[in-house]
């Protein structure tokens, strides 16, 4: 049932009823809490914070990273919570939140490097020196 909520939040995106897209996503995500079901509830976030993100709604699309981060990191998937750190220090930045976008990069690039990402943990590094 998740699955196909997010399905429909895709197509009501193609459709350009947002409104819809957030409810089916807030539905979404309660179906995967419910059933326990990490990995799909962290799609269903990340497709949520693209959403805000496209609205323009920082403050929401930062909670939803984070929570995404946050189940990548339950889940064991390092390099993608690093990833998405990664994106969420980007996003901090452009708000103008320069101490919450160093602590997210630091994360990432500490991420990366115990991964061996050389590339990645410079480009957190990057976002760091700005």
């Amino acid at each position: 049932e998740a699955s196909v909520l997010t399905t429909a939040v895709n197509a009501h995106l193609l459709t350009g009823e947002v409104e819809e897209a957030l409810r089916s996503a807030r539905e979404a995500r309660a179906i995967c809490k419910e059933l326990k079901d990490l990995k799909q509830e962290a799609t269903v976030l990340q497709l949520t914070a693209e959403i805000h993100m496209e609205c323009g709604d920082a403050t929401e699309a930062i909670a939803c990273f984070l929570a995404v981060a946050s189940t990548q990191d339950e889940l064991g998937e390092r390099l993608s919570a690093a990833r998405t750190r990664q994106t969420l220090a980007g996003l901090c930045l452009e708000r103008g939140d320069a101490a919450e976008a160093l602590k997210v990069a630091k994360q990432a690039a500490a991420a990366f490097q115990a991964a061996g990402d050389q590339l990645s943990e410079g480009h957190a590094l990057y976002v760091v020196a700005k």
